[in-house]
C-alpha cells in the first residue's frame, strides 16, 4: 500500500527528516534540475547521481511509446512574428550581456522562438526539444531524429545542426567562446555539468519569457477569438 503525498503541501524534505539515518538517495541528472533538487529535498539526504536510467533496464519499449510524428511549423500570419526577428532580439540580448552561447533548455521557449509545435504530448503542443544559440547565430538543435522529418529541409531550419540528445555532450566540446547562459531552473543537472566542465556559466532567467510575454498584434487578435471560442463552448 502507498500513501499519497501532496505536492507543494508537503515536500519530500518534510518526510525524509523524520527518518534517523542517514539517506543516501539516487536521482536521475538528466530529468532533474539543481534547483529542484534544492526546493524538494533541501539537507534532508544525501543526493547521488545515477547515470543510468533504471527505468531503461525494465523494457524501454514497453514504458516508452514516442510518437512517431514529427515537428510541425506554424506560419508567420499565425503567429505575427518570423524565426529571424525573434533569433535577432536574442541575439541583441546575448551581446548585451556577453554572452557567446545560451542553452535554451525549456521546450516551450524553443517552440516560441522557432515557431514550432509537435505532437509529442496527448494535451500538449510544446516539442520535445532543446537548442544551443550562439552569438553568430548558430543553432544547434536536440530532438529525436524522427522529429526533423517535416523541418529539416524547410527554411530557415535547414540552416540548424540537428543533433541526437546524446550528443549534447561531445557537441559542447565544438563550441568555442568563454560565457555560457544555462536557466536552472530548467537545465539538468547532467546538462550543466557537461556546459561547466568547458565554460564560465552565467545562470540568469531564459530572456525568451520576458519576450514572448510581449505579445504582438496577431498574437492579442488570436487571442481575443480563443476568448470567444473557449466562452461559447463553455456556455454550449
Amino acid at each position: 500500500n502507498f500513501k499519497i503525498i501532496e505536492i507543494p503541501k508537503f515536500l519530500p524534505h518534510d518526510l525524509l527528516r523524520k527518518y534517523k539515518k542517514e539517506l543516501l538517495l539516487g536521482f536521475d541528472p538528466k530529468l532533474f534540475t539543481n534547483n529542484s533538487l534544492k526546493r524538494s529535498f533541501k539537507d534532508s539526504c544525501n543526493l547521488l547521481p545515477i547515470n543510468q536510467n533504471l527505468i531503461d533496464l525494465i523494457d524501454a519499449k514497453k514504458i516508452y511509446d514516442h510518437r512517431k510524428e514529427s515537428f510541425y511549423i506554424l506560419d508567420d500570419k499565425v503567429v505575427g512574428e518570423s524565426v529571424n526577428s525573434k533569433i535577432n532580439k536574442l541575439i541583441l540580448n546575448l551581446k548585451k550581456n556577453k554572452i557567446d552561447n545560451i542553452f535554451i533548455s525549456a521546450p516551450e521557449n524553443v517552440a516560441w522562438l522557432l515557431n514550432l509545435r509537435g505532437k509529442d504530448n496527448p494535451y500538449s503542443p510544446i516539442p520535445n526539444c532543446q537548442i544551443i544559440l550562439t552569438k553568430n547565430k548558430k543553432i544547434y538543435f536536440f530532438s529525436l531524429k524522427n522529429k526533423i522529418v517535416k523541418i529539416k529541409n524547410q527554411y530557415p531550419y535547414k540552416n540548424f545542426n540537428f543533433s541526437d540528445f546524446n550528443e549534447f555532450s561531445s557537441l559542447i566540446n565544438e563550441l568555442t567562446g568563454k560565457y555560457f547562459s544555462i536557466d536552472s531552473s530548467t537545465c539538468s543537472v547532467f546538462n550543466e555539468s557537461i556546459i561547466k566542465s568547458k565554460f564560465n556559466c552565467k545562470s540568469s532567467v531564459d530572456p525568451c519569457y520576458k519576450m514572448k510575454a510581449i505579445k504582438n498584434q496577431t498574437e492579442i487578435k488570436n487571442m481575443v477569438k480563443t476568448h470567444i471560442y473557449d466562452g461559447a463552448a463553455l456556455t454550449k
